[in-house]
């Protein structure tokens, strides 16, 4: 998409966004709107759709599945080799869901100080400051 832009922005003479709109984050969407009309538009909202829907369906789906787990009797491990290397494994994957709460816990007030502070990190910010 970024390559796009810039060739879209050449073609017509000027930037298609101002750097306000950039940083919103609109560069994906203009793109697709100049190339495809209003159902490139369409097709973003539905890739954004579907990429938020399989990720909130895999974690509902790890979930649901590791608390079926814990009702079954596990085998011990028989295998003098690999055994210890899985008990290790297994006890990682049980701290899987604490992890995930710690990020999510940690993650998102971190963006909110971000974007109440303005910082921006997109790639055309970074260049003006490299210049």
């Amino acid at each position: 998409m970024g390559l796009a832009y810039i060739a879209l922005g050449a073609q017509q003479g000027h930037p298609l966004l101002t750097d306000i709109e950039i940083d919103k984050g609109l560069v994906a969407p203009v793109v697709a709107q100049k190339l495809m009309g209003s159902s490139g538009e369409i097709l973003i909202l539905v890739m954004i759709l579907m990429a938020v829907t399989s990720t909130g369906s895999s974690e509902i789906m790890a979930v649901t599945s590791r608390k079926q787990v814990k009702r079954v009797l596990k085998p011990a491990y028989k295998c003098k080799t690999h055994g210890d290397y899985r008990k290790y494994n297994d006890y990682l994957l049980s701290l899987k869901n604490w992890c995930m709460t710690f990020v999510a816990l940690s993650v998102i007030p971190l963006t909110m100080l971000l974007d109440a502070m303005k910082v921006c990190q997109n790639e055309r910010q970074i260049t003006r400051m490299n210049k």
